[in-house]
């Protein structure tokens, strides 16, 4: 491992000064911050049902998640090459990415403690805590972009989710074909899009010839939010199998499907 304690200084290939990279992080937050606002002030207009708060931070979160999950498949069709040194690696497409979700994932963690939902969403606060801990660092320190990349592949799957959470939001029924070919689709993204992201990283920490250019704070960081994902999607994947697939089918009303559990991003 490196011997300075905040490893060596990276991002020179990137072409971007980092002072650009708090802004655009910064702007990310403000952007959601207002999207959100006018999100809650069009509510009443649209005649939402249940939690105003729950449907907008669920709708923001996907909203989010597609814009991520476009820009970031674009970067593995676009950029194949970078994601060679996965420490280095990166341009400045790749780079605002990160600053992009970054500012994302502060912005939910803040909208969650002002409106006093931690009790609700602990296993989203978790999950974010251990994203955070990588991104900042990853934003400041201008390094493993492509693992930053890596990791958000799973927000191809997180578009899925959050439409079946809202599908069973707009009380629609639940035993429609439209419904079960979304649980579908939805289940399968999961096991492969976390699949590859969590399975990709947890491996690439086993790489010795890479690890040794980061810091050895960094490495047991990084390797203690893998720790967390890594028992957190299991227990995610077998709620939504049971929930979807595993539970009998019966004409259970749409509230008590909708009320099963509490956490607003996953069941």
């Amino acid at each position: 491992m490196a011997i300075d304690a905040l490893g060596p200084q990276h991002g020179a290939g990137l072409g971007v000064d980092r002072t650009w990279g708090y802004i655009a992080t910064f702007s990310s937050i403000l952007l959601f911050a207002v999207f959100s606002l006018v999100i809650r002030i069009s509510l009443p207009a649209l005649n939402i049902k249940g939690d105003p708060w729950r449907w907008s931070n669920l709708f923001i979160s996907m909203i989010h998640a597609l814009v991520c999950s476009v820009w970031n498949l674009s970067c593995f069709f676009l950029y194949p090459d970078q994601f060679v040194d996965r420490i280095d690696g990166g341009n400045a497409y790749m780079y605002f990415l990160i600053t992009f979700a970054t500012g994302y994932f502060t912005y939910d963690v803040l909208d969650i403690i002002f409106n006093k939902k931690l009790q609700q969403t602990w296993e989203v606060m978790v999950h974010h805590f251990a994203v955070l801990t990588v991104f900042w660092y990853n934003m400041h320190m201008m390094t493993c972009i492509p693992y930053s990349l890596i990791a958000l592949l799973t927000e191809v799957n997180t578009v899925f989710l959050h439409c079946r959470k809202l599908y069973q939001m707009s009380r629609c029924d639940l035993d429609h074909w439209t419904y079960r070919l979304l649980v579908t689709v939805n289940i399968v993204t999961f096991a492969v899009f976390r699949g590859i992201a969590l399975g990709w990283i947890t491996y690439g920490l086993t790489d010795g010839e890479q690890n040794v250019r980061i810091s050895v704070v960094y490495y047991r960081c990084l390797w203690m939010s893998m720790m967390i994902m890594n028992v957190i999607n299991p227990i995610f994947f077998w709620k939504l199998l049971k929930s979807d697939f595993l539970r009998k089918r019966n004409k259970t009303p749409v509230d008590k499907v909708i009320s099963n559990g509490t956490n607003t991003k996953t069941n």
